[in-house]
């Protein structure tokens, strides 16, 4: 059953722009990656942002669209639970000689991602500069996070 909602749940994202994915993709490139196929990291990335995606309507209950909506919640948090440990491990699995300062870019990124989250949801503001923090943690990470990752693969940095 878990297989079934996971599959659910990869098809629905499906339907909506890959651009983290792109991201780390564009950015392996653009740094002259090797020749080692970057494509496992990009599509691990973008089930992380599965992961997050789903955690965040289980906290917002602002997406009954989606398979996990349709579920119990504490469900819905095994189904994120499970993309992101897989995600870690299919990065893991590429065999990328720096793997370990990617994942290092991806955790400190994933992180301040969680504070923002954390933040917005506790209504930790007062001004419009305060919100657009916040959304450059919550969001602009996960951004930052993704062109990280691919940089840091194709050069061994994390800048």
């Amino acid at each position: 059953m878990l297989q079934d909602i996971c599959c659910e749940a990869l098809a629905y994202k499906k339907k909506e722009d890959v651009i983290f994915k792109n991201l780390t993709r564009i950015h392996y490139t653009i740094f002259e990656g090797g020749a080692q196929d970057i494509e496992p990291v990009a599509s691990a990335v973008e089930k992380l942002i599965l992961a997050l995606d789903i955690i965040n309507d289980i906290q917002d209950n602002d997406n009954e669209d989606a398979p996990w909506s349709k579920i119990e919640s504490s469900q819905s948090l095994n189904v994120a639970l499970w993309f992101l440990t897989a995600s870690m491990q299919e990065i893991l699995k590429t065999g990328f000689s720096n793997t370990g300062i990617a994942l290092s870019c991806l955790y400190g990124n994933l992180n301040a991602s969680i504070e923002g989250q954390y933040l917005d949801l506790h209504n930790c503001y007062n001004t419009e500069e305060e919100y657009l923090e916040i959304c450059n943690k919550k969001s602009g990470s996960l951004v930052a996070m993704s062109c990280l990752v691919g940089t840091a693969l194709a050069t061994s940095e994390c800048k």
